[in-house]
């Protein structure tokens, strides 16, 4: 049986042969069956190609998974971080001096009193109990500087020619209550009530404040400002040659709320100018040349305006903040120009002149108006307010009738 293998090999080429001799009496389909086996065992040798399983490799191409570090990269949460970046809020610092936020009302009188020239500066003490007034005068024996009380228009104080030797030309008082002035061309201290400690040569023809009391800001002669701190007023911080004073007002600085920047304004050839103490910088120009400028309490809002302009209702102008175009205000009930400040609560506008009259920023609504002594056809100089009282003083003054006047009003609460 051993030689079956053998011719299985060969039917399907010598299939022709076995006819030939006559030996065809065997069934091939049956040893051809058999044969077929074999590529069963040719069959059995496909598993080695399952090698590829090897192949599968590509499962460790699933590294990729690896690639999943990207959550690492979540890292960004660290970047979170910028939360601290919410310190800004130490600049809302500003909202503590909206204290004063009680609406301001109308007040019911005004009160003045007269010098016997034409007055340089009146100043109000943070608390408002006094008010402060540096005069001119050609008489040797009138005073020149006075302090009287606001309540009452007593005087409290007052010097001469003789004896502070010069003119009154600038007033302020400091943080601490004390008033500092500039009598010819001395700087002096004065602790209300005492006499006057003379600190040293200074040139300037006003003197101004800021709200914390860190800051003096002096107006020389040639229209250049210089700052200074104000626990050493006469070392020079930072200088700007601003340019010449308006001749009615001189040049007016107000400082901006909390902040290190102030206002320099009434320029005969300059629009008001904001400058940066701290950078010692100017870092903007308002529009109208000649026009004064006053910054609310808090110091979001600038008001420009010409207090002397013949445009009815086109002299003034509200900006926030930096705001390169001003707020739209209704402006008809405000009716010809006069000095503007601030109310207390920063919402109103004030125009003093011969009498005080309220304005709503919002609406533009008007109040009545309170008549005060100030006469017909007088100059009315920029107001200032007290830093911690609603109290705000103006000066006057009118050569015709020798009229020399501070007056002063406080705000009620409306």
């Amino acid at each position: 049986m051993a030689p079956r293998p053998k011719k299985a090999s060969g039917p399907r080429k010598d299939k022709g042969k076995g006819k030939a001799k006559g030996k065809g009496k065997r069934k091939a389909a049956a040893p051809e069956r058999e044969p077929e086996a074999a590529p069963a065992a040719d069959a059995a040798a496909p598993p080695e190609p399952v090698a590829p399983v090897e192949h599968v490799e590509p499962v460790a191409h699933v590294e990729p998974v690896a690639h999943v570090e990207p959550v690492v990269h979540v890292e960004p949460v660290a970047h979170v971080e910028p939360v601290a970046h919410v310190e800004p809020v130490a600049h809302v610092e500003p909202v503590a001096h909206v204290e004063p936020a009680a609406r301001s009302g109308l007040p019911a009188e005004i009160r003045s009193v007269t010098a016997h020239g034409k007055i340089s500066q009146v100043a109000l003490s943070d608390d408002g109990e006094l008010i402060a007034i540096a005069s001119m005068s050609a008489d040797r024996r009138a005073p020149t500087l006075a302090v009287h009380r606001t309540r009452d228009a007593t005087e409290v104080c007052s010097f001469t020619i003789e004896t502070i030797a010069g003119n009154g030309k600038a007033a302020c008082f400091d943080g601490a209550g004390d008033l500092l002035f500039v009598a010819g061309d001395t700087l002096f201290r004065l602790k209300v009530g005492g006499t006057p400690e003379r600190l040293g040569r200074v040139e300037c023809e006003a003197m101004f404040r800021d709200a914390a009391g860190k800051w003096l800001a002096f107006v020389d002669r040639n229209g250049a400002v210089r700052f200074a701190a104000s626990d050493a007023p006469l070392t020079e911080v930072w200088r700007h040659d601003a340019g010449r004073g308006h001749m009615l007002y001189g040049t007016q600085v107000r400082f901006v709320g909390g902040t290190s920047r102030a206002l320099i304004s009434a320029l005969v050839d300059r629009g008001p100018l904001l400058a940066d103490l701290a950078e010692q910088k100017i870092i903007d120009e308002y529009p109208r040349k000649g026009a004064c400028a006053d910054a609310s309490p808090a110091g979001d809002l600038v008001a420009v305006f010409e207090p002397r302009s013949r445009h009815r209702d086109d002299w003034f102008s509200i900006y926030t903040a930096d705001a390169d175009d001003p707020l739209p205000m209704a402006k008809e009930a405000i009716g010809p120009a006069d000095p503007l400040a601030f109310t207390p609560d920063g919402k109103q506008l004030v125009k003093t002149g011969a009498s005080v009259q309220l304005f709503d920023i919002a609406t533009g609504a008007a109040t009545d108006q309170r008549s005060g002594e100030v006469p017909p056809g007088s100059t009315v100089r920029p107001a200032v307010l007290a830093f911690r009282a609603p109290i705000i003083a103006w000066t006057s003054f009118n050569f015709p009738k020798s009229d020399f006047r501070a007056s002063w009003a406080a705000f009620p609460a409306a």
